[in-house]
């Protein structure tokens, strides 16, 4: 083998280094930008999911509130035996 086919060789070699290299980069890359984005979305949507709980929490708040309380229906019952008592 010559000198010029052994360069030849070496720089095909290197070229195709380079290649393989560059492709990995880009491919790292790529998957980089895609992996943002998706946690961009993960985010926005876990943000709205945390809106809707804290609205429903709130909700649920104000109906544990409405129920009436025990001294509330001890008063109705009574309201209701003496009603009775009259019929």
């Amino acid at each position: 083998m010559s000198d010029g086919q052994a360069k030849s060789i070496d720089v095909s070699i290197r070229d195709i280094v380079i290649t393989l290299t560059t492709a990995a980069v880009i491919s790292m890359a790529s998957f980089a930008w895609s992996s943002a984005q998706d946690k961009t979305m993960l985010v926005t949507k876990l943000e709205f999911l945390t809106k809707q709980v804290s609205k429903l929490e709130t909700k649920l708040d104000e109906l544990n509130n409405n129920y009436a309380t025990k001294a509330d229906l001890k008063d109705l019952d009574n309201r209701v035996r003496i009603l009775e008592k009259k019929s």
